[in-house]
């Protein structure tokens, strides 16, 4: 390695563990901005299927309550009916 002078000359001393530490913090700025990316997405998607539930009444996500009145008025047509709720 070329010997560094002046304010920077610290580095070539260090060198190894700088490299050790500039690894550590590229790895840690990549998982954080990868987890970011990932949210954005799942995010995206659940946007993307509120907007095609409203406008197509095509449900995406499928623990979405069914689209008959109200969640009280299904839970209480399902429990005093008198075949199981499907």
């Amino acid at each position: 390695m070329a010997r560094l002078a002046g304010p920077f000359a610290f580095v070539a001393r260090f060198d190894v563990a700088l490299r050790g530490a500039l690894l550590a913090r590229f790895l840690v700025a990549f998982f954080v901005a990868a987890f970011f990316v990932v949210a954005f997405f799942v995010a995206a998607f659940f946007v993307a299927a509120f907007f095609v539930d409203f406008f197509f009444g095509v449900r995406l996500v499928a623990m979405a309550p069914p689209r008959s009145g109200t969640i009280s008025e299904t839970v209480r047509t399902a429990s005093s009916s008198s075949t199981p709720a499907v």
